[in-house]
């Protein structure tokens, strides 16, 4: 063996090894990280349960009186906080920065953390909701975490035992009920692109009818609920991994004022024939 055949294996060895290096670096930064905003996100949920649990009576019916949860301290941890969401499983806060980048990679705590935390569109008004409120958050389905949430909904099981989505402002307690999930390409060499994230408003109800019929096209689940240009919507996106730049998207419409949670109980869900998939979706499993 030549000296420099030896050098060059003596080079591709520590090049190995250096990238075996990072490779492990990077899975241990990622499994801390993870466990960090596990053990965050409980630390929230409880005090979330504390906020709620102080109801004052009614000195004339001696009832107690339903009021918000106290955010006080929400706030006081993070100005950016907005809210608190409810869907399934998954409960937690709602942030609303300056843009839609800072939260992708930043904990309610403020510090960096590639889990990131569920926030609002910046464009959205969550003093007094608009015609679509959205909500961006990561999917871990690894963990089954975060916004895996959202995909949990394929399962027309789950989506059946699960049809209110309660998004409390600080203003007001919303609830909405799930009436479309869908599966979206964001890159346009894919296939058309439903441009479902800049529907944050409708100056009319054509253009309302518009995105509802894009939406019920592409909903893997099929349901009789109403829902039309006076509704208010809540979308609910985060990415999937079958594909580059692949999304799932849950989408509810807020209860009128005649009706209750309890008119949503009983098996609203069935699973959609031929849904509208996207295109790169069709050409890898079809």
């Amino acid at each position: 063996m030549t000296k420099k055949t030896k050098n060059t294996k003596r080079t591709i060895l520590a090049i190995s090894l250096v990238t075996a290096t990072l490779s492990i670096a990077s899975i241990i930064n990622f499994y801390v990280n993870e466990q960090i905003s596990i053990i965050e996100h409980q630390k929230l949920n409880n005090l979330y349960s504390e906020s709620s649990i102080s109801q004052p009576i009614s000195p004339i019916s001696n009832e107690a009186v339903s009021t918000l949860p106290d955010f006080s301290e929400f706030i006081s941890i993070n100005e950016d906080f907005e809210g608190w969401l409810e869907v399934g499983d998954f409960t937690a806060p709602i942030v609303q920065g300056k843009d839609n980048i800072k939260y992708l990679t930043t904990d309610f705590y403020g510090k960096k953390n590639p889990h990131g935390t569920v926030f609002a569109d910046f464009r959205n008004d969550l003093e007094v909701l608009g015609d679509n409120t959205i909500l961006y958050g990561h999917n871990y389905d690894r963990s089954e975490r975060i916004f895996y949430e959202v995909e949990k909904f394929k399962n027309i099981d789950y989506a059946n035992a699960n049809p209110i989505v309660t998004f409390t402002t600080k203003e007001k307690e919303h609830q909405f009920v799930v009436f479309g999930m869908f599966v979206t390409n964001t890159i346009e060499s894919q296939g058309e692109v439903f441009d479902y994230h800049n529907q944050l408003k409708f100056d009319t109800p054509e253009a309302s009818k518009v995105f509802l019929d894009g939406v019920a096209k592409r909903s893997l689940i099929s349901t009789e609920i109403p829902v039309d240009y006076h509704d208010r919507l809540l979308t609910l996106s985060t990415c999937g991994y079958e594909f580059e730049g692949q999304r799932y998207v849950l989408i509810a419409r807020e209860l009128r004022p005649n009706e209750t949670v309890a008119d949503f109980g009983n098996n609203i869900y069935t699973s959609t024939v031929n849904p509208l998939m996207p295109e790169i979706w069709t050409n890898l499993y079809t």
